[in-house]
């Protein structure tokens, strides 16, 4: 399944796929198992109290590495899912999946201990090639074809979302829609997906993330059998990596049959900011996207939302683009009478007056401290620490703990923040795209 929308208030973009518990958790060690292995990185997250055991296998490559038929990437997940899954047996007692983003694909599965040697046997056979009927791998283009209608077709806010990235970043892997279009969906083949996986899924671009109730000593023996023969290899440079792109500036304007008022959608492009390490940008953004959609002074809500009545639903969100840049993407539904080119400008006029605020230091320690209570909250459930160090990886290739990320929370300068939002204000890049009921309804 694709990710094509992340809400960077961070863990929801991790934890969706996901299903939280609400048993309370021991706090265990993240045991660092690499050497026992050929993998990019591998760890064990002991979780004494929890009831299932967790495993991850991350791929760091996704739509943008794709150079051939636009959400191929995603047609190839669901045949290695599918392929890696035939040594099931008896291992039925598990919950499993898989989703594609634009520069990761993961692969997970919970269930049992008892379990844990044929979910090692799956991880592993993710790296195998595809072993399926051909007529089978060929049906389940239908399988991907209806999930785009799903989750395409029916929702104006994707579409209106993917046009703006085609646009703004046209010619470069960044345009790159994760579930492609119905044009290139029909033209997939197995046989196309071969190369994608001999280039990418190797060992020396995969990570394993394992969580629940067991030791590292437990799980070593197991670890070396699957994992310590597999041909690191080599992975060639990611395509999005070759070359650095401005997005342009641009105007969209749709119509969809589904809506009953306009949509809009703002975005706003900031370089990766001097001197901040890739922890450090994750929490600023973090901390950046409670404020902004806080009823706070210093955020978008309260002037927007509550003091002016300019919009009827608003959400902000600070993405991190895979090379670091960052993007601010506001949507929101203007209220009646309000026209989009009048929310455009009120956006234009608010953003660069948010960190003068005379209240915007105290602001930013009120939603600091909601952000941290929140985490220590999670920090009960049995997967948070496994998401806090997905999230880890995901965004800056390194694991992370629960405890780690609050601290990084907690040091968020002020600062910081101010230099992010004013990148975003200052920014070259300005792209609206406007979504409209069609005529007649």
């Amino acid at each position: 399944m694709p990710v094509p929308r992340l809400y960077l208030a961070w863990l929801p973009a991790v934890v969706a796929l996901l299903c939280l518990c609400t048993r309370p958790l021991s706090a265990g060690d993240i045991v660092d198992l690499t050497s026992h292995t050929n993998l990019r990185g591998a760890w064990l997250i002991e979780q004494p109290d929890a009831v299932e055991l967790d495993v991850r296998l991350l791929i760091e490559a996704g739509e943008y590495d794709n150079t051939g038929l636009e959400g191929l990437a995603h047609y190839l997940e669901h045949l290695v899912f599918l392929s890696a899954d035939k040594i099931h047996g008896d291992f039925g007692d598990r919950t499993a999946n898989a989703w594609t983003s634009r520069n990761w694909t993961l692969y997970w599965n919970n269930g049992p201990v008892a379990n844990l040697e044929p979910m090692f046997d799956n991880a592993a056979r993710i790296f195998s090639p595809v072993d399926l009927d051909r007529n089978f791998a060929q049906s389940e283009v239908d399988i991907v074809e209806r999930e785009f209608d799903l989750r395409n077709t029916e929702s104006p806010w994707l579409q209106l979302y993917t046009k703006m990235y085609q646009s703004m970043y046209a010619g470069h892997p960044f345009a790159r829609s994760v579930i492609g279009s119905r044009d290139s969906i029909r033209q997939f083949t197995p046989q196309a997906t071969a190369e994608f996986h001999r280039q990418w899924y190797r060992a020396s671009n995969a990570y394993l993330l394992v969580s629940g109730p067991l030791r590292a000593d437990q799980i070593i023996p197991q670890l070396k059998k699957r994992f310590a023969a597999l041909p690191a290899g080599s992975t060639p440079p990611h395509q999005w990596s070759r070359q650095s792109r401005q997005p342009d500036s641009i105007n969209i304007e749709m119509t969809h049959p589904t809506i009953g008022g306009s949509r809009v959608l703002y975005i706003r492009h900031a370089a990766a900011l001097d001197g901040m390490s890739s922890r450090q940008q994750l929490a600023t953004c973090a901390l950046t996207t409670e404020l902004l959609n806080s009823a706070q002074p210093g955020g978008l809500t309260k002037p927007l939302y509550y003091d002016e009545f300019l919009t009827l639903e608003l959400e902000s969100n600070c993405d991190i683009q895979p090379d670091r840049s960052n993007l601010l993407l506001i949507w929101a539904q203007p209220e009646e009478g309000v026209t989009a080119e009048k929310l455009f400008a009120q956006f234009d006029q608010t953003l660069p007056t948010l960190t003068s605020h005379e209240a915007f230091d105290k602001s930013i320690e009120t939603v600091r401290q909601r952000l941290i209570k929140t985490l220590q909250r999670l920090a009960r459930e049995p997967q948070q620490e496994t998401n806090i160090a997905t999230l880890g990886l995901l965004l800056h290739n390194d694991i992370l703990s629960s405890d780690e990320y609050i601290d990084d929370i907690r040091s968020v300068q002020t600062r910081d923040i101010k230099r992010l939002l004013s990148a975003f204000a200052q920014s070259a890049t300005k792209a609206r795209g406007q979504i409209h009921p069609e005529t007649g309804q």
